[in-house]
């Protein structure tokens, strides 16, 4: 099915730990099978294929448009794929160059205002505060 494929290809490209062959053989893959495409899933793992070459930038947009398809209404509760999108989009942007660290902790000190995060990506966006840029 192609949710077997798109999870064949999201786990392998988190596999692939930035091997370039590896992650153009999936792309291929993705391209071949889901071309023209264009659906939260998809976005996520192109979303994942940009962070996995160390492209930042696209990646900081493609979790962003996660964020924004999935934004909750006025008190809801986000879903889970809204925090995998947000805790993508704002680990991405915090590799970008031009990005200051204090804009991050910032942006995070007020999403933990606005939000209950759930534990699970309580822990993980508050260690991207802890963390060192890897592109700087």
């Amino acid at each position: 099915t192609d949710n077997t494929k798109l999870l064949r290809i999201e786990t392998g490209i988190i596999a692939a730990d930035g091997d370039s062959g590896k992650l153009d053989e999936l792309d291929q893959v993705l391209e071949d099978s889901f071309a023209g495409i264009d659906n939260i899933d998809l976005i996520r793992i192109r979303a994942r294929m940009a962070q996995g070459r160390s492209n930042f930038t696209d990646a900081t947009k493609g979790w962003g448009r996660i964020c924004s398809a999935l934004k909750p209404a006025y008190g809801n509760k986000p879903t889970e794929q809204w925090w995998q999108g947000k805790f993508g989009q704002l680990y991405c942007w915090s590799q970008l160059k031009e990005t200051r660290p204090a804009k991050v902790s910032h942006a995070i000190e007020v999403l933990q205002e606005d939000f209950n995060i759930p534990g699970f990506w309580a822990e993980k966006i508050a260690e991207i505060q802890k963390s060192e840029p890897l592109a700087k």
